[in-house]
């Protein structure tokens, strides 16, 4: 099973095994440092990434893997883990945007937040993925 594209949160864990995702390790902070880090390894960013916004999108818009495929990344959201919120909103409006730049291109890039939490105001947005437990 696959990922749609785009932007996701679900709090089913068996749903995530199922899409076989790329972990982002981001540590016990979420914050720019920690999801770009994490984000540059799971997709194995060139030496010469620059750890900002700008350079982050410049590398997920150079990715290349074959059309018709997906790359599934899972950021798990602890409860009680610390998050800055708005940078974790950038990260997930950049994530949607390359997901969005990738679709006419036959190309499946999706982020899913593993999260029960909702004290986080960036998660309004996000649509709930339910699926099989």
């Amino acid at each position: 099973m696959s990922l749609p594209a785009g932007v996701w949160r679900s709090a089913n864990a068996g749903l995530a095994q199922q899409a076989r995702p790329l972990l982002l390790a981001a540590g016990a902070t979420l914050d720019k440092a920690s999801l770009l880090q994490a984000l540059a390894e799971a997709l194995q960013f060139p030496d010469y990434f620059g750890h900002n916004w700008d350079a982050a999108w410049d590398c997920l818009t150079a990715l290349d893997w074959p059309p018709g495929d997906a790359i599934a990344l899972l950021l798990p959201l602890e409860p009680g883990q610390a998050v800055d919120d708005d940078d974790l909103a950038l990260f997930i409006d950049l994530l949607a945007e390359a997901a969005e730049h990738w679709q006419p291109q036959r190309r499946q890039l999706a982020l899913l937040l593993l999260t029960e939490r909702h004290d986080l105001p960036c998660l309004a947005g996000v649509p709930e993925l339910n699926g099989p437990s």
